[in-house]
C-alpha cells in the first residue's frame, strides 16, 4: 500500500488540471443567454424573456445539463416547458403573479430515468394539470407557505413531496415514482389492441401521435391510421376501412369518450376524409377484435380517440396544404387547474377541383372543435365539448352522366364530468347529444342503360344520451369495471326516388314492371338504447392475469324479433418471462340496426334484427431490444347478418342506388380467418423506426348454394413503413400490397326474345394484385417566433394503376347487333399535396 500512495497521489496532482477544466469557470454574474447557450440543449428562448442584461444569479451544482439549467432558471424567476418539436422553452414562472407568489418547476422521472409525461400534479390536493411530453411540469402562482406536491400516473404509485416556499421563490423538484407491482387498470388483457398513442418505453406503443403527423397520410385523416395496421383493408378513396372481413360500418369511432355516428364529410360520397383533424388527437386504441366489455353496438373494431392535451401554457399551429386549411389552439388556464382546445378546418377540395377541373363540382365543408375542462373541486373536473361539421357539396362524374348535390350538418355536444372518489374509486360521466341533418338529391342518365334520380333525401336524427362509467381498483390483485349508457333516439326519413332500367338490363336490376321503379318513404322512428355493462380483471399469480365481462343491450325503436342481446367475453394473459405475452380472448359481440342506419334508399323501410359476431384470438408478442414481434390468429363468425347492398361492377358510384348493377345479399352466415404477423422497431437515438407485416385472410359469406368470397377479400396483404428524423429533416414511407380484390363481369347474352344483360358468377374472378407507395417528406424552419415546417406529401408515388371498378356500355356493332364495351376504372392515382404548418407559442 505505501508503494502504491506516491503513485496514486501523483496520478491526481497529473489529473487535477483536468478535473479543474471538467467543472468549467464559474458562471456567477455571466450573461444567462451565454450560459444556455453553452450547454447545448435544444432550448429555444426570446430575448423579451431572457434579456441581454439579465445575469446568472446561482451558480450551477447539478451534473446533469438539464438539471443544472433549471437551477439557474429558477433563481431568476424563470422555467423549462416543453416546445415544439421536442425542444425545451424558456418561460416566466410567475406569469402575472404578484412578486410574493412562488412557483414551482420540475421534471417527473420513472425509477430507471426515464421522463413521464401525463402525470397528473396536485397541490394540496388540487389539481394544477399533467406533466408534459418529457415529463416537465411548471406551476405558477402558488403562495409562499408550506404545501403537499402529488403526483400521480396510472400504472405508477403516488408520490408525495413537502414543499416550503418563500415569496418569490422557484423551487425545482425531481421526482422519481417507481412503477406499481401490479399495474391492473394499465394492463392490456385483451388481443388485438394496437396503440397508437406515446407510452413510456417497453410499453405497448406502436406510433405516437407525432410520428402518426409524420407517416404518409392522405389528409393527415386519423381515422385513416388503421390502414398501415395488418387485417385492415381498404382502397385508398374512403376514410372508412374493413377490419378483419367485416363491413366498413362494423367499427365503433369515439372520441374524448362520445360515439360519433357519422364522423365523415362526404359521407355518401365515399367518406373521403373524417370531420376530426390530426392536430386535435392525441392518441388512438384500435382493437381490431376480442374488445372489452365496455365497448358495443359494433362487431369488428374500436376507434377509441383520445383529445389531445397541452403540455406548454399556450401552442398554435397554422396548416395550409391542398387538401385543407385550419388552425388549432391549445394551453392551459392561468391558474394550472384546467385545459382547453380550439380548431377550425376547411376543406380545399372545392378550390383544387376549380383548378383543374370545374366540371367535377365544388365539394366544400368545414369543422369545428371546441374542448374545455377543469378543476371544480379538489377531486372533480368537469369539462365541455362541441365538434361542429357542415357540408355542402355538388358534384359530377367526368361524363356529366351523374350528378349529385348534399348538404350535411352534424352537431355533437357533450359535458365529460371526472370523480375521483377515493385513490381506488373512480367515476366518469357523459351528458350528450348529437344532431345530425342529411339532404341530398341527384340524377343519372345513361342512355341505354339507366336514367333516374333521387327526389329527395332528407334524414334527421336528434340522440340524447346519459353514460357513466366506474373503475375500483379493489385491491391490488383485482380491478372492477362497470357502467351503463342511456340514450334517446328520434329520427325523420324522407325519401323518393324514381328509375327507369333499359330493358337490356332490367334483368339484371331485377325490375320488372316495364324497367321502372319508384320508391317514396316517409318515417319516424324513435325509442331508447339501454346498455349495461359489468367486467372484473384479475391477477391469478404473477404470470396470468384474466379478465371476464358481461354486457346486455336493448333497443325500443325497432321492430325486429330481436332487441335485446347479452355479450360475454373473456380474456387471459400470460408473461411466462419478461419481454413474453400471450394473449386468448374469446367474445360474442352483436350490433343492432342504429336509428340512422335504415336503408330506405335500397327500398327496406324496416328495421332488421342485431348481427351476432363471435371472436377467437389467439396473440403472442415477443420483444428483443428495440424489436417487437406481434404474432395473431382469429376466427371469426358472423350470423343473424343484415342484407348487404353492392354494386356488382363499381361500388365508387355517385348514386349507387339508382344503378341497374345494385343488388341485394342475404347470407345466412359468413366465416373470417386469418394469421397476421407484425414487426416494429421502435426509434432509436438515430431516429429510425419501422415495421413491417404480414396477412393470410379469408372472408366468406354462406348461401343456399354455397360460399362465396366477399367483394373485399385479400388473400395476401404485406404492409411496411418507414420514418426517419435527422435534425430537421423527416422522411418516412409506407407501402402496401395485396391480392386483388374480387369482381364480377358483366355479360351481353341472346335472351328469350331480345338480348339481355346478366352477371357472371359473382366474385369468382380477381382484381390484378393492389401495389402503393406512399411518400411524405418534411423539413423545419426555426423562426424568431416560432417554427415552421415545409412537407411535401405524395400518395401512390409511382401512379399505379390499380382497378377498382368495371363499367359497361352498350354500342351498335358493325352487324348492327348489340356489344358490351368494358372500360376499367381505378383506384386513387398519383395525388400530390404540398403544405406548410407555423407552430408558435
Amino acid at each position: 500500500m505505501d508503494r502504491l500512495r506516491p503513485g496514486l497521489m501523483a496520478a491526481l496532482l497529473l489529473c487535477l488540471p483536468l478535473l479543474l477544466h471538467a467543472a468549467g469557470e464559474p458562471w456567477l454574474g455571466r450573461p444567462l443567454a451565454d450560459y444556455i447557450d453553452s450547454l447545448n440543449l435544444p432550448v429555444i428562448y426570446s430575448s423579451d424573456v431572457v434579456p441581454p442584461g439579465l445575469r446568472v444569479a446561482r451558480e450551477p451544482t447539478a451534473s446533469d445539463r438539464e438539471y443544472a439549467l433549471r437551477q439557474v432558471l429558477a433563481a431568476s424567476g424563470l422555467a423549462l416547458v416543453s416546445g415544439p418539436d421536442d425542444r425545451l422553452l424558456v418561460v416566466s414562472a410567475r406569469g402575472r403573479a404578484t412578486q410574493t407568489d412562488a412557483a414551482v418547476t420540475g421534471v417527473v422521472r420513472a425509477a430507471d430515468g426515464g421522463r413521464l409525461g401525463g402525470a397528473e400534479i396536485y397541490v394540496d390536493g388540487a389539481g394544477r394539470g399533467r406533466t408534459g411530453r418529457a415529463g416537465e411540469f411548471l406551476i405558477r402562482d402558488v403562495a409562499p407557505g408550506s404545501h403537499t406536491l402529488r403526483v400521480r400516473l396510472e400504472g405508477y404509485l403516488s408520490a408525495e413531496r413537502a414543499l416550503e416556499l418563500r415569496e418569490g421563490q422557484v423551487l425545482v423538484a425531481d421526482i422519481r415514482i417507481p412503477r406499481a407491482p401490479r399495474a391492473l387498470p394499465d394492463l392490456v388483457v385483451t388481443s388485438s389492441l394496437h396503440r397508437l398513442v406515446y407510452e413510456s418505453p417497453g410499453s405497448h406503443t406502436f406510433l405516437d401521435r407525432e410520428r402518426l403527423l409524420d407517416l404518409p397520410n392522405l389528409a393527415d385523416d386519423p381515422l385513416r391510421a388503421g390502414e398501415r395496421l395488418p387485417g385492415v383493408a381498404g382502397g385508398g378513396v374512403s376514410a372508412r376501412a374493413h377490419v378483419r372481413g367485416g363491413e366498413e360500418t362494423e367499427t365503433l369511432v369515439l372520441f374524448d369518450g362520445l360515439r360519433l355516428y357519422e364522423p365523415f364529410h362526404l359521407k355518401d360520397f365515399q367518406n373521403v376524409v373524417s370531420m376530426l383533424d390530426m392536430q386535435a388527437v392525441g392518441g388512438i386504441d384500435y382493437y381490431s377484435g376480442g374488445f372489452p366489455a365496455r365497448y358495443g353496438d359494433r362487431m369488428s373494431a374500436v376507434m377509441d380517440i383520445d383529445i389531445r392535451r397541452p403540455v406548454a401554457p399556450r401552442s398554435t399551429e397554422v396548416r395550409v396544404d391542398f387538401l385543407h386549411a385550419g388552425v388549432t389552439s391549445l394551453g392551459t388556464f392561468e391558474a394550472g387547474d384546467g385545459e382547453w382546445l380550439a380548431a377550425v378546418r376547411r376543406g380545399n377540395l372545392d378550390l383544387m377541383l376549380q383548378a383543374v377541373n370545374p366540371d367535377l363540382g365544388t365539394p366544400r365543408y368545414l369543422d369545428l372543435l371546441l374542448h374545455a375542462e377543469r378543476d371544480i373541486g379538489p377531486r372533480l373536473r368537469l369539462g365541455g365539448n362541441a365538434l361542429v361539421s357542415r357540408d355542402k357539396i355538388g358534384v359530377s362524374d367526368s361524363g356529366d352522366t351523374t350528378a349529385a348535390d348534399a348538404r350535411y350538418d352534424n352537431r355533437y355536444l357533450w359535458l365529460k364530468l371526472g370523480w375521483l372518489a377515493t385513490a381506488r374509486l373512480s367515476a366518469s360521466t357523459v351528458l350528450s347529444a348529437s344532431l345530425i341533418e342529411n339532404a341530398r338529391a341527384g340524377f343519372v342518365e345513361r342512355p341505354g342503360v339507366v336514367s333516374g334520380r333521387v327526389i329527395r333525401d332528407e334524414r334527421d336524427f336528434r340522440i340524447f344520451g346519459l353514460k357513466q362509467d366506474w373503475t375500483w381498483q379493489r385491491s391490488e390483485a383485482s380491478l372492477w369495471r362497470a357502467g351503463f349508457d342511456l340514450k334517446h333516439v328520434e329520427g325523420d326519413y324522407e325519401y323518393a326516388s324514381e328509375r327507369l332500367v333499359d330493358p337490356l338490363f332490367a334483368g339484371l336490376a331485377g325490375v320488372t314492371d316495364a324497367g321502372s321503379e319508384v320508391r317514396d318513404y316517409s318515417l319516424s322512428p324513435g325509442g331508447a338504447q339501454f346498455a349495461m355493462y359489468l367486467a372484473r380483471r384479475w391477477q391469478i399469480n404473477d404470470w396470468l392475469t384474466a379478465e371476464g365481462g358481461l354486457r346486455w343491450d336493448q333497443q325500443t325503436y325497432t321492430t325486429a324479433a330481436d332487441d335485446e342481446q347479452i355479450s360475454p367475453r373473456v380474456s387471459l394473459l400470460a408473461r411466462p418471462r419478461p419481454g413474453t405475452e400471450l394473449r386468448l380472448s374469446w367474445g360474442r359481440f352483436y350490433q343492432a340496426q342504429e336509428l340512422n342506419e335504415l336503408k330506405v334508399a335500397d327500398g327496406q323501410p324496416d328495421f332488421e334484427e342485431a348481427q351476432r359476431s363471435e371472436h377467437v384470438i389467439l396473440s403472442a408478442i415477443q420483444d428483443v431490444g428495440a424489436y417487437r414481434l406481434r404474432a395473431e390468429l382469429y376466427r371469426k363468425k358472423m350470423r343473424s347478418l343484415a342484407a348487404r347492398f353492392e354494386n356488382l361492377t363499381d361500388p365508387l358510384t355517385l348514386l349507387p342506388e339508382l344503378q341497374p348493377d345494385r343488388i341485394r345479399l342475404d347470407p345466412e352466415s359468413a366465416t373470417a380467418r386469418g394469421a397476421e404477423l407484425l414487426l416494429t422497431r421502435r426509434p432509436g437515438d438515430e431516429g429510425l423506426s419501422w415495421w413491417a407485416s404480414y396477412a393470410w385472410s379469408e372472408v366468406l359469406d354462406r348461401f343456399d348454394d354455397g360460399k362465396v368470397a366477399r367483394s373485399w377479400d385479400q388473400t395476401h396483404a404485406v404492409k411496411f413503413g418507414l420514418d426517419w428524423s435527422a435534425g430537421p429533416w423527416n422522411f418516412s414511407l409506407a407501402a402496401s400490397v395485396h391480392t386483388g380484390w374480387p369482381k364480377t363481369r358483366l355479360l351481353l347474352v341472346e335472351g328469350e326474345a331480345e338480348p339481355e344483360v346478366i352477371a357472371e358468377a359473382r366474385n369468382r374472378r380477381r382484381y390484378e394484385d393492389f401495389h402503393r407507395l406512399d411518400l411524405r417528406l418534411g423539413r423545419e424552419f426555426r423562426l424568431a417566433r416560432g417554427t415552421l415546417q415545409a412537407y411535401l406529401e405524395v400518395t401512390n408515388l409511382y401512379n399505379g394503376r390499380n382497378p377498382c371498378c368495371l363499367d359497361y356500355t352498350p354500342v351498335t356493332g358493325e352487324d348492327g347487333g348489340r356489344v358490351l364495351v368494358e372500360e376499367t376504372d381505378y383506384w386513387l392515382p398519383l395525388v400530390p399535396s404540398l403544405g406548410v404548418a407555423w407552430r408558435f407559442e
